[in-house]
């Protein structure tokens, strides 16, 4: 171990020990075994706000549009109805890693539902899929004509395709031959991140995989994969923010995608399975699937955790920070058995480490 290193990481680990030894407090009631929950921790008191002004040109709270694909995205093994959509995750992440929030465009939902919800959003993202006809291709040509009406009077509504997203773009626009697109994604890249881009395998074409999805063994997830990544998504948000539209709060929180409930669909991706490849290239010095053991905090991430009741939660923000930088997430219940424990810090030791979090609580009495 990296002798400078190893006092950081005995600091952490005796404070994780200290943690889980501890008495619960007076009156705690136990916890109910395999719950964690996942709360957003916004409106919680905690460190003050920065009195910097923000820029009044650029909108810093962006909302984007992604509009749900066909299907249940676990191969039917969810649900079979014919009017059952989805949004793969990874795509959510990504525009939330960048600073912005995703309210979810439902491909077969009611056309005027679908106008009030683009009011709402400041560029919109296609994500990739089978489905090249019927009425998910017409809801997409409709999106990218409001796309085209916003740019053509002058406010800026960006759009991200991606994979199928991109090629139905392409089928859209090649009845227009003389269009043409100008982009400007690649100035933001440092001209060090150009040349790897232009000389190494960094991406897939499928920008958001490098830190979202582990299935196929032949996506990149080195440090420069994950930043080539970031560029895109931060590009993509940073012409978001220089949309005017400022919608009512009230609007895009009663419209977010967190309004429905994320749907398990397996430990993989469906599909089949990439073939093994012929050689298997020496290990790098850097491990490129890092993994991060984040502790449970007592409670259910609200207000009534001052109460400790029963079950134990991970603010989401937690795992999105892990998650944006190219790690996946293995949760450390604070109260599971001490074999179990160790049995998950020995199985993950060579790429190992520890979030432990701070939760501010707002004081009892007034100075």
């Amino acid at each position: 171990m990296d002798s400078a290193r190893a006092p950081h990481l005995i600091f952490l680990l005796c404070l994780l020990l200290v943690s889980l030894l501890a008495p619960p407090p007076k009156g705690a009631a136990a916890a109910a075994p395999g719950v964690i929950r996942l709360p957003s921790l916004a409106g919680k008191a905690g460190a003050r706000a920065c009195g910097a002004q923000p820029d009044p040109a650029a909108y810093d709270r962006p909302v984007i549009g992604i509009v749900s694909h066909p299907g249940d995205g676990a191969g039917g093994r969810i649900s079979n109805g014919t009017a059952t959509s989805y949004i793969g995750a990874s795509y959510v992440k990504f525009v939330e890693a960048a600073g912005a929030r995703v309210i979810p465009l439902v491909y077969n939902e009611p056309e005027e539902r679908l106008l009030e919800k683009l009011s709402l959003v400041n560029g919109v993202l296609f994500t990739g899929g089978s489905e090249k006809q019927g009425v998910y291709f017409e809801t997409i040509k409709k999106v990218f004509q409001h796309v085209l009406d916003k740019n053509d009077a002058g406010e800026p509504f960006p759009l991200f395709a991606q994979c199928l997203g991109f090629e139905l773009v392409s089928m859209i626009v090649s009845k227009f031959p003389s269009y043409s697109f100008e982009g400007t994604v690649f100035q933001r890249f440092d001209p060090d991140l150009i040349k790897k881009v232009s000389t190494s395998c960094l991406v897939m074409q499928n920008h958001m995989k490098a830190i979202f999805e582990w299935r196929k063994p032949m996506i990149p997830h080195s440090e420069d994969a994950v930043q080539v990544t970031q560029h895109f998504a931060n590009h993509f948000i940073s012409q978001a923010r220089k949309s005017p539209n400022r919608p009512p709060a009230d609007k895009v929180l009663d419209n977010l995608i967190y309004n429905n409930n994320p749907t398990f669909s397996g430990k993989i991706s469906t599909g089949r399975r990439p073939a093994p490849r012929s050689t298997t290239p020496p290990p790098p010095p850097v491990y490129d699937r890092p993994v991060i053991g984040v502790v449970t905090h007592p409670g259910d991430g609200t207000y009534e955790m001052r109460t400790h009741g029963s079950g134990s939660y991970i603010a989401a923000s937690y795992v999105k920070f892990v998650e944006s930088a190219g790690a996946r997430v293995v949760p450390l219940v604070y109260d599971e058995p001490e074999e179990r424990l160790l049995e998950v810090r020995a199985d993950l030791a060579s790429c190992f480490y520890f979030l432990l979090f701070c939760q501010y609580f707002p004081p009892s009495v007034s100075p």
